[in-house]
């Protein structure tokens, strides 16, 4: 696993990397979803209930962020974070 942190004018971009198996297509597009993981493997023994992604999500866009994620068998795994920098983090109403 492989994490780099960048510091744009416009934004701090958190990236992190796995060459692993890849996440499988139909999965990529529910993966931010609650209680989402990407293989029942990952949920044995009660310790992964499929929220990380989802609060990691919800966290980058109180802050005006986004996260998106690439998956291939080339290019394993990236997930990155971009958070615009001299935000304030957004109110919930």
């Amino acid at each position: 696993v492989g994490v780099r942190l960048e510091g744009q004018t416009e934004a701090v971009v958190l990236t992190v990397h796995n060459q692993g198996a890849p996440i499988p297509a139909e999965v990529l597009e529910r993966l931010f979803e609650p209680f989402q993981r990407a293989s029942e493997e990952q949920g044995r023994g009660g310790r992964n209930v499929g929220l990380g992604l989802y609060i990691v999500q919800q966290i980058a866009r109180a802050h005006g962020g986004q996260v998106t994620v690439r998956s291939s068998h080339e290019d394993g795994t990236t997930f990155v974070v971009r958070l615009p920098r001299g935000r304030d983090p957004v109110e919930n109403g």
